[in-house]
């Protein structure tokens, strides 16, 4: 009974555990940073393509990036562990948690550079796996410059 009970509860806790650990959804992004003010770091939001700018919409507010503002697009995907989820499961269930050290997230990455107001600005999001896409090429058609794709890593 007491071994039943704790594996319910392990199993609960894990479950409560996994959103904490969640990235940013397959069609959401979310603002990692850069030098825009107005938006709070690791908001997560979409991005959403109009006929003349970029809009990050998130929480019932909206960032416009007009896009004959901007300078720069690079786009990259970079490969990482998920440490803090094997050690999570490894706590609970240490087998797993051994298998997870070798399950691998990628991160998908969107620079831009552009002018407000004569000043540089910049902004890093990422963005989820369905996204690039369908957003890559829109800005491409919608800024006449083409997205810098960075080397894949391993």
């Amino acid at each position: 009974m007491n071994r039943i009970l704790t594996v319910i509860m392990g199993a609960v806790l894990l479950c409560a555990a996994v959103p904490a650990y969640a990235g940013v959804g397959s069609k959401q992004a979310q603002y990692d940073g850069g030098t825009i003010a107005a938006i709070p770091k690791q908001m997560k939001g979409k991005l959403v393509t109009a006929d003349k700018d970029l809009s990050f919409d998130y929480q019932g507010a909206s960032y416009d990036i007009p896009y004959n503002s901007i300078l720069e697009m690079a786009y990259g995907d970079h490969p990482s562990t998920r440490i803090g989820t094997a050690i999570g499961v490894g706590l609970l269930f240490w087998p797993a948690g051994i298998a997870a050290l070798f399950v691998h997230a990628k991160h998908h990455f969107l620079t831009l550079e552009f002018t407000e107001a004569g000043k540089k600005q910049a902004a890093v999001f990422e963005i989820g796996k369905a996204v690039p896409l369908t957003l890559l090429p829109i800005l491409e058609a919608k800024t006449g410059k083409k997205v810098e794709h960075e080397e894949k890593s391993k």
